[in-house]
């Protein structure tokens, strides 16, 4: 149906930011404005919706499916640019996980990310949501760990506990909010993305 009153719609960009506020749109935002508004749409349009989740014992998929691309974008962030969806997503997983990871070799580290890409990023990207070696368990008591097989020299199975990856993204997201602010480079990466994306979005 021909909608004659398109123009008499608000546009939402963020919580707080919308054509009313900014009728120019987000290219109009201050540097500071930008990332407030990121940070704040991410948090209440995302984020808390996967906190809402974490009671439900059935709900380990949807707090999946809320919470994997979060790696692939804060990739773009860090990096302040696109690249290609692998390595965005190991950026972002490297970034999230560095407890877990950082005592791994580089070999490891990268067998890890490309299994998580393969197995978990796009079996739920494209709909089926139990991937190779995948294993959810509320039980774990941490958010990611694995299983490498002396013989075949390959990961063959990957457990996953979706509710504390609910609080890893949380605890990450809020320690890279505090580097942007804090860190000039950073900040100077992240604003080169944020306007960039704005460039190419029609508004």
């Amino acid at each position: 149906m021909r909608n004659t009153k398109w123009n008499s719609h608000i546009s939402q960009y963020a919580p707080g930011y919308t054509s009313q506020t900014h009728p120019n749109g987000p290219k109009t935002f201050t540097d500071d404005e930008l990332i407030d508004a990121f940070f704040a749409s991410y948090s209440f349009w995302v984020f808390r919706y996967g906190e809402k989740l974490q009671d439900d014992v059935d709900a380990g998929f949807a707090i999946l499916l809320l919470m994997y691309p979060y790696f692939q974008m804060i990739g773009r962030y860090i990096r302040g640019k696109r690249s290609n969806d692998p390595e965005e997503f190991e950026i972002g997983i490297l970034s999230v996980f560095n407890v877990e990871l950082i005592n791994e070799t580089i070999v490891m580290q990268k067998m890890l990310t490309d299994y998580l890409y393969k197995n978990l990023r796009c079996e739920l990207a494209h709909g089926h949501l139990m991937g190779k070696g995948l294993v959810l368990s509320d039980q774990s008591t941490c958010a990611l760990t694995w299983n490498f097989n002396l013989q075949t020299k390959n990961l063959d199975q990957i457990v996953v506990n979706p509710r504390l990856w609910v609080q890893r993204v949380g605890e990450h997201i809020n320690l890279f909010k505090h580097a942007i602010v804090s860190d000039s480079e950073k900040k100077a990466l992240f604003l080169k993305y944020t306007k960039s994306h704005i460039a190419n979005v029609s508004m």
